[in-house]
This record gives structure tokens, C-alpha cells and sequence, in this order.
């Protein structure tokens, strides 16, 4: 169960209405919240604290949620980051995770169901004590949010960790997507879209790609596995 009382949340909305039911929102579970009206305002005060939880609109004054959250990734920002956005429908909410996101939730929003959201991708991250977790030359360090492949530092989003970090606790087996969308995923994600399979793709090019032993393989009509080659795999 996670501990209201030290969940920082960062609200980063232009419009004062919408970011102050945020806020209401978030103070009234318990947790702190901040706010941030501009992706400037949003960047000083990552610097400042980070947060355990970001949510951040696509249309702001000074640029696109999703290429924010995307150069918080390519710089090594791994918060989880749930989208809160007037953009609707389910390429909006592809084109959010493959920035890096790892939630999204469309205006109007129901309170309920958008605290539902914050609580899952809170409860998901990797248990820290469990600190380091380990698969023939992967390594992960839970707390710091690395991985480590043959010695050499690999890159990933928070969502993409919070996956990776799953099939190595569950290695050798296969897990299907529902159980990624239940497990892993908030649980609102429509399983009708491709963002698992995206997600896994992403995963496979940044873990397999430049190394001679892959390890996440493709069960067809099962889903996926992390392990090494077996004949029934990529089938």
C-alpha cells in the first residue's frame, strides 16, 4: 500500500481552473501537490524536487506535453507521467505512450477514476526492496531506475522500466498482454489499442537490439517472454 503521506504530485495544466481541481484533487487524497503552468515552470521544478507522479496536459503555452515527456526520457527522467488531456480517442493515447507516458486520461474525467489511475501507477512501480534484480547479463537497480545489459547502461522510460522489471521477476514464462495491461498497465488502458505491443517493441529495440542474445521473444497468440531462445518463440 503506498504511503499518502509522502506522494508528491506534479500538476502541470496552463488553464487555473482545471490545475486547481487537480490540486484539490490530489491534496484531498492525502498527497502534496504542485503546480507547474508552463513546461518552463514544470522543468525548474523537477530541478528543484522530483515528484513521484507527474500530470501533465499535451497543450501548454510553451510546447506539447508528449515532446516534454519525451526529453525528460532521452534525459534519463523517469517519473511516471499521466497524461491529463482534451484530446480524446485512442491515436491521441498511442502518440502519449510512445512520448513515454504512462497513462492517459481524456477531459472531462471522472475524480474516482482518475485517482484510480494515480494509485495504480503508483502501486506498480518495482517494489525498492527488492533494490536489484537480475537475468544472465541483464541487471536492474530498482531504486535508481538503471539497467545495465553485458556492462554497457541502457536507456529506458518509466514505464518501459516498470515492464522490464516485471518479466525479469517473471522470467522464463510467458505473460500475456492482459496481464501486462492488468499488472503493469493502468488497468483503464483500452485493450482494443496496440500500446503494449509498442511498449514491448520499444522495450525488445533498446534490450536485444545491439547484442548478439536476444531475450524478449514473441509467443505467438500468448504474448511475450523474457528468456532466452526457445523453439516455439518469434513464431
Amino acid at each position: 500500500m503506498v504511503e499518502c503521506a509522502t506522494v508528491t504530485v506534479l500538476v502541470v495544466e496552463d488553464d487555473p481552473e482545471t490545475a486547481s481541481v487537480l490540486s484539490q484533487l490530489v491534496d484531498g487524497q492525502g498527497w502534496e501537490s504542485r503546480i507547474a503552468t508552463t513546461a518552463a515552470d514544470a522543468a525548474a521544478a523537477l530541478e528543484s524536487k522530483v515528484p513521484d507522479l507527474v500530470l501533465l496536459d499535451v497543450v501548454l503555452p510553451d510546447g506539447d506535453g508528449r515532446d516534454i515527456c519525451r526529453a525528460w526520457r532521452d534525459a534519463g527522467i523517469s517519473v511516471p507521467v499521466l497524461f491529463v488531456t482534451g484530446l480524446t480517442g485512442p491515436d491521441e493515447a498511442i502518440a502519449a505512450f510512445e512520448a513515454g507516458g504512462d497513462g492517459f486520461v481524456s477531459k472531462p474525467f471522472h475524480v474516482d477514476v482518475l485517482c484510480a489511475h494515480v494509485r495504480a501507477l503508483l502501486r506498480r512501480r518495482p517494489d525498492s526492496r527488492s533494490p536489484q534484480l537480475t537475468y544472465a547479463d541483464l541487471q536492474l537497480d530498482v531504486p535508481a531506475r538503471k539497467v545495465v545489459r553485458a556492462g554497457k547502461p541502457v536507456r529506458l522510460s518509466e514505464r518501459e522500466f516498470q515492464l522490464l522489471a516485471y518479466m525479469v521477476q517473471h522470467s522464463e514464462r510467458v505473460v500475456s498482454r492482459g496481464e501486462i495491461t492488468v499488472r503493469v498497465w493502468d488497468m483503464e488502458t483500452p485493450p482494443t489499442s496496440n500500446v503494449v505491443d509498442v511498449c514491448v517493441w520499444s522495450l525488445r529495440r533498446k534490450i536485444d537490439q545491439s547484442f548478439d542474445e536476444p531475450l524478449i521473444h514473441t509467443v505467438k497468440g500468448l504474448g511475450y517472454r523474457l528468456g532466452l531462445a526457445q523453439a516455439e518463440d518469434d513464431l
